[in-house]
This record gives structure tokens, sequence and C-alpha cells, in this order.
């Protein structure tokens, strides 16, 4: 509702925790997040508690926000501030990317309200922007969100594309991603799509179409296309941009200890109980954008095994379980396309991996870890 201030958006003062969930539409690098409150009361205290978060896990109802929220990243929460001290909330460096994602601003505005800016120096990328007034000191009493404008900053994150158009099942004209994922979903022989945001044109593909593999015949053909949106079918309740994966907390029987948010994933949900067939390979695919030319790391193991590709090149040597590869990645200027090729042999099937970096304060950052974010392509093995 709006209240009798200027234009300021506020929740219900019986709300315990409230949140407010803004869809992007599809995955984005932010690089800036502003937030306003225009209340001209001189009552700052509606700031305290206030948490932002960024990811690709969709926050659109009450039943599901709480365990949907929390897959998310904190990008900042504000420190507690009392309604006669709006200084507490004054300038706060950020640190190496991972440890404080954001350099934020506080800035009172006066008349005007507060303002607070996020500067992400490495940019995070997600779908859903959430603001979540959680009180302070473990509060349970009710607290009020309010917003009177929150602008994000940013660009679509990197398409994908994938397999030979000419071998298409058919091709559609179609309204979104979504409508597309759907269209796969009723064909019996499709497998894979891709839709093109542009031209609204909806490629329906099968394994043939989609997994054409490169001339060395090593790797299927993913491709970078910031014009496109690709997924996989797995049954309609995964109609969604960047076909998710399967995501575990951990490994039931070892940890990745390179990095605690880093998480688990494979291309099927029951992956950790039910082993996929010995003869698939498992591509999983994530692109990643890069403000400039980057010599980093990746840590990745996989049960049983793993090779990963940068942009097209496959990076040697290649490993099994349960031994950790430590591999070079010369990042690109610009969009990114990165690969891990997995195969299970029996038992749990799982991958985790994340790519480290140095800042120029000489510290240790994650620039991009395994999650939900991530997607995924199935075929047969290539030599």
């Amino acid at each position: 509702m709006v209240n009798g201030y200027d234009k300021v958006f506020t929740t219900n003062a019986t709300n315990r925790k409230p949140w407010l969930s803004i869809d992007l539409g599809a995955l984005m690098n932010v690089t800036q997040i502003v937030y306003h409150n225009h209340r001209r009361d001189g009552n700052y205290s509606s700031c305290s508690g206030l948490e932002f978060r960024i990811g690709g896990a969709a926050v659109v109802s009450a039943a599901t926000a709480a365990v949907q929220m929390k897959l998310n990243e904190v990008i900042y929460r504000v420190p507690p501030v009392s309604a006669a001290s709006p200084s507490a909330l004054s300038a706060t460096n950020g640190g190496s990317c991972s440890s404080s994602p954001a350099v934020v601003s506080f800035d009172d505005e006066g008349d005007d309200g507060v303002r607070i800016t996020l500067d992400l120096e490495c940019p995070r990328v997600g779908r859903y922007i959430t603001l979540q007034n959680a009180g302070g000191g473990g509060n349970t009493a009710p607290t009020l969100l309010q917003v009177s404008e929150l602008q994000v900053f940013g660009e679509p994150e990197g398409g994908i594309t994938y397999g030979n158009d000419a071998a298409s099942l058919s091709t559609l004209l179609v309204a979104d991603e979504g409508a597309c994922c759907r269209s796969c979903s009723s064909s019996d022989e499709c497998l894979y799509w891709d839709f093109q945001r542009s031209s609204g044109a909806c490629r329906l593909k099968g394994m043939a179409s989609a997994l054409s593999p490169s001339p060395d015949g090593k790797l299927p053909t993913l491709a970078l296309d910031v014009d496109r949106v690709a997924g996989s079918r797995r049954g309609a309740l995964h109609c969604v941009a960047s076909s998710p994966v399967g995501v575990f907390t951990r490994h039931p029987l070892f940890s990745y200890s390179h990095d605690k948010p880093t998480r688990w994933i494979w291309s099927r949900p029951d992956a950790a109980s039910n082993a996929p067939p010995r003869d698939v390979m498992t591509h999983l695919f994530r692109s990643y954008h890069s403000t400039m030319a980057v010599n980093a790391t990746m840590k990745v193991i996989a049960d049983d095994y793993a090779s990963v590709s940068v942009n097209g090149v496959l990076t040697e040597p290649q490993r099994t379980w349960p031994f950790a590869a430590v591999v070079p990645l010369a990042l690109q200027q610009g969009h990114n396309l990165i690969v891990l090729h997995c195969r299970n042999f029996g038992g749990a099937a799982m991958a985790a991996a994340a790519v480290f970096a140095t800042d120029g304060n000489n510290n240790t950052v994650v620039l991009l870890r395994t999650d939900h974010t991530w997607g995924w392509i199935e075929g047969p093995i290539h030599q």
C-alpha cells in the first residue's frame, strides 16, 4: 500500500520479516542497486535490518519464500540504526568480492529521505532481487518494509545456445522462453529447447540436433549468444530459463572445503540416490561476464569424472573422484562459457566447483561457484 508520505510503499505493521521480490525476467549481471526511501518524518528506523539478496532461486510466493530466499546470496545487511541516529549507516568500503561483495554508501537526503547505494565490484548474477526487513538481534516483533524506489543496473547474462539449428525438430514463433519450454514439454521427441529473444524463434531439438559435436569430436557444440536462452526438458515444472540443475547441500561421503557456499550439482534431481546411466555424459555450464581478462583457477571435484572447457577450449588434465583438480582458467574480457564435462560410474552423481582469482589488494576472491543458476545438457560419451 502507499501511505500518507510521498510515494512510499510500506507493508502492514503486523508483518514479521516482510519481503519484496523483484523478478528481472532473466538472469542478469547486476552491477549496482540503489534503494530510496522518501520518508519526510525524520524516522530512519525502517532501514534497520534491511537485507538485500540476489540469485537465481525463484522467490514468488509466501509459501516457498522462506526456503527459496536463503538460496540467494546476501549482498548487504543494514546494521542496526535508531530513529534518532541515521549516521549509523555511514559509508562502508567493500573488501574482497566474496567476503564483502558491495561497496556501500549511505546518503541522508533531508526532506527527500534516505538513499543506499550498493556498487558491486564483482557483478552478481541473478534473476531475483529481494529486500527483507528481518529486524535486528533475532527480534521477532513485527517490522516495516518501506520502499519508494528501487533501481537495478546491469546487463543480461550471456545467453547460451547449443547444437545445429538446421537440424532442429521444428521452429515455432512464441512469446517468451516459458512458452518455448512448454512447447518442448508437450513434444514426445523434444529434449532441449532454444529461444531467440529478438525474433521470438523457438527451436525444439532432440539428442542429435542439440548435441552436434565440435570439429574435433570431443565436445557438444555449446556457444555464447546474448540473444538466446536455452533449456533442457525435465518435466513441465522445470520450464524456466537456464533449466535448473539438481542442487545438493552436501555429498554423502565427501565435502567441498574450498568454498562453503559452493553447492554440489548434477543434471538430475535424484542423482544423490539414483545413479544415472554410465553411458551418458553430463555437461554442466554457466556463462560468466568479466570486466577484464583474468587468470583464474578452478577447483573442481566430481563423482566420478570431470574435465573443464573454457570458451570451447578443453583443459587438461582430466580427473576422477575423489581428487580435486586445480585447473587454470584464462577468462577473456566480456562473456565466457565455462563447462564441466562429467561422467558417473555408479553411486551418487555430483560435481562441485568454484573459480578463484586475486584482486588488486591481493585478496583471494570467488568469481563463480556451482549452484542453482547452472544449466545442463546430457549426451553420449565423446572420445
